[in-house]
């Protein structure tokens, strides 16, 4: 019979591989981004600017953080 100090150690073993093999493997969860949201809107083929924060995409319509507000564009700014 396994005594129980090798019979944790032995879980802590396993456990160790379950965390470390979907690293090996790439199959990592993304990382988050702000709102969930993966894509950033454009200006042509450029980023879309802002006038203060950052540019993103929400349900479609390109938005920006912290109360900016989106740099005239002359083609246009798309998600």
């Amino acid at each position: 019979m396994i005594s129980q100090q090798y019979l944790k150690l032995l879980m802590v073993f396993f456990g160790l591989i379950a965390i470390i093999t979907p690293i090996a493997k790439g199959s990592r969860p993304p990382k988050k981004i702000i709102n969930n949201s993966t894509k950033i809107p454009k200006c042509g083929k450029v980023a879309a600017q802002c006038t203060k924060g950052k540019p993103w995409c929400s349900s479609g319509t390109p938005k920006c953080s912290n109360g900016g507000v989106l740099k005239n564009c002359a083609s246009g700014v798309t998600c």
